[in-house]
């Protein structure tokens, strides 16, 4: 059985991978990821995608394919997504893809997202390594890096990432490696920590165009003061905005203020925060921010955190306070190692502990908005209660 288990569980994860891969490629799917090739396509035209949604300015056809001879005359398509949600940065870097038609385009966008489906459970599993001490003591770690591969595999946000073309798992393969470069940084002897350290502010920075996503780690490098890390990234942001109004001659404080009026179209929107459930108005929201706010607060100020507790602890509390959709469950990676540190030592001690894990873990597998949003509130209530194992580094 101790051989059939994990078996059975790489098969759920790679059954999980392939539906999200046949449902991107399907005519319904990579709904978000049109907005940045349409973006894309502006760029082509030296326009700028922000100030161009917000005025209901299209693109002209034709324009011409790296991948086709023929001109297209088809640059969009009625049914998929025109909002540019991220900023500049990420943008950029995605806006080559307009240069090839909308049928390859989304295969090379998915295969991105498989690479970066992979890489992210190894990144967790080096984080995982790096602050917890049964490495040094000889234990076998195979046991947790199947776990945390297996898990995230299987999340309903993964597949759903997948299929709608999100930008998330580069958002959070960048998180991940901005916090092992700056844990490499503070672990190096020598002078010269320099590379790592700019390595995480441009990591950090990129990430940041997804904000709702980069949100908790941005403030992860604020509790620990690493400020480097913290102002670089914000230049790199600039940078981008910069670039991006250079190439179309655009007013960069037009574009700031077009990210503000983009960031309040999502204010009311249904999701797997908190404020979803409740009635929607200020007071409300006002309310939900409260609720998960004013605990973890005074946890974090009464109660020592380490890296994965506050990673984990950060991470939670930003899916429930502030908007986001199903597909940005995937952030709950950051949750994972310190659930999993936890979890021998919570077992021992509960014979019936492992219904806490699977009452919090199946409704992210499944994937249905308001379970979701109650399993989340138990993950952050056994965070907010669990004691912190000190062998871990404490901040």
């Amino acid at each position: 059985m101790k051989k059939v288990a994990p078996l059975i569980a790489v098969l759920l994860g790679v059954f999980s991978l392939i539906s999200g891969a046949r449902r991107a490629l399907s005519p319904a799917g990579n709904i978000d990821f049109h907005a940045y090739w349409y973006a894309g396509e502006h760029l082509r035209q030296r326009r700028n995608p922000y100030l161009a949604y917000q005025n209901a300015i299209y693109v002209e056809p034709p324009l011409t394919n790296i991948d086709s001879s023929d001109l297209r005359w088809t640059v969009s398509y009625a049914d998929k997504s025109f909002t540019p949600a991220n900023t500049a940065p990420l943008l950029l870097l995605i806006a080559p893809l307009s240069y090839f038609t909308w049928q390859n385009a989304q295969i090379i966008w998915l295969v991105i997202n498989l690479q970066c489906i992979l890489l992210i459970p190894l990144l967790a599993i080096r984080l995982y390594h790096i602050n917890n001490h049964s490495v040094l003591s000889g234990r076998s770690n195979f046991p947790i890096g199947l776990t945390i591969t297996v898990l995230f595999l299987s999340l309903a946000a993964t597949r759903l990432t997948l299929a709608v073309g999100q930008t998330s798992l580069v958002v959070i393969t960048l998180l991940l490696g901005a916090v092992l470069m700056a844990s490499i940084a503070e672990r190096d002897d020598s002078d010269d920590r320099r590379a790592p350290m700019i390595g995480a502010a441009i990591m950090l920075g990129i990430a940041l165009s997804k904000y709702s996503l980069a949100l908790p780690i941005l403030l992860y490098f604020v509790i620990r003061r690493q400020w480097k890390i913290v102002l670089g990234s914000l230049l790199v942001q600039l940078i981008g905005l910069l670039l991006q109004c250079g190439i179309t001659r655009s007013s960069p404080v037009d574009t700031f203020f077009a990210y503000g009026a983009i960031m309040r179209t999502h204010v009311g929107h249904s999701g797997i925060h908190l404020a979803s459930l409740l009635p929607s108005s200020l007071f409300w929201r006002l309310f939900a921010v409260a609720v998960v706010t004013l605990p973890v607060i005074y946890v974090g100020i009464r109660r020592k955190q380490t890296v994965l507790s506050l990673l984990a602890l950060l991470s939670v509390w930003t899916l429930l306070v502030a908007y986001h959709r199903a597909y940005d469950v995937v952030l709950i990676i950051f949750a994972i190692p310190f659930l999993c540190q936890q979890a021998s030592t919570f077992l021992e001690r509960y014979p019936l502990g492992f219904m806490l894990p699977v009452a919090i873990f199946l409704p992210l597998i499944i994937g249905q908005s308001t379970l979701v949003t109650l399993s989340l509130l138990i993950l952050l209530g056994w965070l907010l209660y669990a004691p912190v194992p000190l062998p871990d580094r404490v901040l």
